[in-house]
C-alpha cells in the first residue's frame, strides 16, 4: 500500500496551525522530525510571559545563548510581558534581543527609563502596557513625542494620574485604542472626558477597566450623560489582566475584541446609547 504523500507546504501549515491552536502541544511536535522542529520552534517563543514559571524562564534563557539568538528572537518573539526579573540574565538583555516585538507589557516595578532606547528601535511595536511614569522615570519626564510612542496604536496605561495623562496621550499620532486600568471613570466622565475624547477623531476605543471584585461598578449600568453617547467609551472589569492579555495574544477574544464589538453593537442600536458597562 502506497504511503500518503503530503506536499511540504500543506504539511507545514498543518503543524503550524496545530501549534498555534494548541501551544501546549509544541514540545511534543518538536520531536516529530527535524523539519517540523525548524517550522515550529519559533512558535514556542511567539508569546513570552516571563513570570515565575521556571520552565519557561529556563527555556528562554537557554535560547538566549544560541549562536543565532539575535536573529532567532527577532523573528520568533512577537509578544513579551515582563512580570518578573527572574533568576537569569537581566531582562534588558532579553528585551534587546526581541527587536521584532509587536506587543510589550511590563509590571510597574520593572519598567524604567533604561528600556526606552531599546523599545524605540522596535519598528513593529504597536501595543504597550505599562505605567508611563515608571517607564520614563517620573510623571514630569513623560515625553509624548518620544520615538517609543510614535507608532503605538494600542496603549494600556497603569498610572494613577489618569486625569493628567488623558489629554497628552490622546495626542499620540497613531493611537486608536486607549485603556486606563484604574477606576477614574467617574471623575473623567464628569469633568473632562467628552472634550478630550472629542479632540481625537482617530480614537476608536477608550476603555476604562479595573480588577473584578469591586462593587463600585453597579451604578454604571446606565449613565445619563448625553455628552458621552457618541464617544467610543467602554467600562469593564478584568479578572487576571496578564493572563487575559496572553490569551488575547494567542487569538482569544478579550479586551480589545470585546470592546470593539460592544461599540459596534451600540452604534447599530443593538445596545442602548446609555449603556457603557460591557459586562
Amino acid at each position: 500500500m502506497a504511503e500518503l504523500s503530503v506536499p511540504p507546504e500543506l504539511e507545514r501549515e498543518i503543524f503550524e496551525t496545530t501549534a498555534a491552536k494548541f501551544p501546549k502541544s509544541i514540545p511534543a511536535l518538536l520531536r516529530v522530525a527535524r523539519r517540523v522542529h525548524i517550522w515550529i520552534e519559533p512558535l514556542l517563543y511567539r508569546v513570552i510571559q516571563l513570570d515565575d514559571d521556571s520552565d519557561l524562564e529556563n527555556a528562554v534563557f537557554r535560547a538566549m545563548k544560541r549562536n543565532d539568538a539575535p536573529e532567532f528572537f527577532h523573528r520568533a518573539v512577537h509578544h513579551l510581558v515582563l512580570q518578573s526579573d527572574g533568576r537569569g540574565p537581566n531582562v534588558l538583555q532579553l528585551l534587546s534581543l526581541c527587536t521584532g516585538l509587536r506587543e510589550f507589557g511590563c509590571m510597574n516595578s520593572l519598567a524604567n527609563h533604561t528600556m526606552l532606547p531599546i523599545l524605540a528601535e522596535m519598528r513593529d511595536l504597536r501595543r504597550m502596557c505599562c505605567s508611563l511614569a515608571s517607564l520614563f522615570g517620573s510623571v514630569e519626564s513623560i515625553d509624548i513625542k518620544h520615538p517609543v510612542l510614535q507608532s503605538i496604536t494600542h496603549l494600556d496605561v497603569f498610572d494613577d494620574n489618569c486625569w493628567n495623562l488623558l489629554g497628552p496621550v490622546l495626542q499620540l499620532p497613531t493611537l486608536t485604542h486607549l485603556c486606563f486600568n484604574k477606576n477614574h471613570w467617574e471623575t473623567l466622565a464628569r469633568d473632562g472626558l467628552p472634550v478630550a475624547a472629542a479632540d481625537c477623531p482617530a480614537l476608536q476605543i477608550l476603555l476604562f477597566q479595573w480588577p473584578a471584585g469591586s462593587e463600585s461598578h453597579k451604578h454604571y449600568d446606565s449613565i445619563k450623560e448625553p455628552r458621552l453617547y457618541d464617544l467610543p467609551v467602554v467600562v469593564g472589569l478584568y479578572d487576571e489582566y496578564w493572563a487575559e492579555m496572553e490569551a488575547e495574544a494567542r487569538g482569544c477574544l478579550k479586551f480589545w475584541a470585546e470592546a470593539d464589538d460592544f461599540i459596534s453593537r451600540r452604534r447599530k442600536g443593538d445596545i442602548e446609547a446609555t449603556r457603557f458597562w460591557i459586562h
